[in-house]
């Protein structure tokens, strides 16, 4: 189903169908939308990349209308693609089917959308609804392959694929970066305490308090056990050092409360800033080093190599 949106940027359908009727500054032209449709639900099936889908989308929408941009946003996936500009006037849709919320569509344009270039927009979001759903499906498969079940953090394997990403960037546009590795101080002591429950809500509540801290533009991927790494992005040693006791405070501040306890939970972190001539395994081990150096000097402090 395909329902328009009502929000102060949007043009309401019904609403904009009245406006037209009564003010409409051309005659409209029939849109003969039928083979566009088909032509794109072709292309539209031949890929599962979401960013490929909406670029089609536009490019075949503007075969048939004026149009100067497009814009998909899934807030609830934190998803938004954007292709061209926007403009002064706009039709934006809410898509939606049995199975659940597509995001949604807005179209931008300098002049206001006629009634039968309304009509063409939804036949041709007719054949967008199922191309959608299977990308977005595709790419919460994907998202949990590198994904922690237990935190939501990354695991190991998307620490991998990120940090190559991260470091090849910052070789290229000589930008530092920066890591920090995480340990729970004394964890083994609450799961013999309390439970591995205790153990997994200490955890969890672990990763709620890095995201809370560090930037949208950082990562954090879940390392092993108790062990946490997040990559700081243009971010020299001195910044990751200051970042790291942000954390550690965040962390040591408040109780962890748990269903049955409330725990002082402290973190010890190791800070390592990538070289021209770093590998992930030296860049990792550096940290490592640097977070054995926390820990034997008794946790609940940052160092760096």
């Amino acid at each position: 189903m395909v329902t328009p949106l009502k929000s102060a940027n949007t043009i309401d359908f019904n609403r904009a169908r009245q406006e037209v009727v009564a003010n409409r500054p051309e005659t409209p032209r029939e849109l003969d939308d039928e083979p566009l449709r088909y032509r794109l639900l072709s292309q539209l099936q031949s890929t599962l990349q979401l960013e490929t889908i909406i670029r089609l989308f536009h490019t075949t929408l503007r075969e048939m209308i004026t149009l100067e941009g497009i814009r998909y946003l899934h807030e609830a996936r934190s998803l938004q693609v954007k292709e061209g500009d926007n403009a002064s006037h706009s039709c934006g849709y809410r898509l939606h089917t049995r199975q659940g919320d597509l995001g949604e569509i807005v179209l931008y344009r300098s002049r206001r959308f006629t009634d039968s270039e309304l009509s063409g927009i939804e036949s041709l979001l007719t054949a967008l609804v199922y191309p959608l759903r299977n990308a977005l499906q595709y790419r919460d498969a994907l998202d949990a392959s590198v994904t922690d079940p237990l935190t939501g953090a990354g695991n190991r394997a998307g620490l991998d694929q990120a940090l190559e990403r991260e470091m090849a960037l910052a070789s290229r546009h000589s930008q530092p970066l920066s890591m920090l590795m995480i340990d729970i101080d004394r964890f083994k002591r609450i799961n013999d305490q309390f439970g591995h429950s205790a153990g997994d809500g200490v955890l969890r509540e672990t990763v709620r308090r890095l995201h809370a801290e560090h930037r949208s533009t950082d990562l954090c991927f879940r390392y092993g056990g108790e062990e946490f790494v997040i990559l700081l992005n243009r971010t020299d040693q001195p910044g990751a050092l200051a970042i790291a006791d942000r954390i550690r405070g965040r962390i040591a501040d408040a109780p962890f409360h748990l269903p049955e306890n409330s725990l002082q939970i402290t973190v010890s972190i190791g800070v390592s800033q990538f070289a021209g001539a770093d590998t992930m395994d030296s860049l990792l081990d550096r940290a490592d080093r640097a977070l054995y150096n926390s820990k034997r000097e008794g946790g609940n402090q940052a160092a760096c190599l």
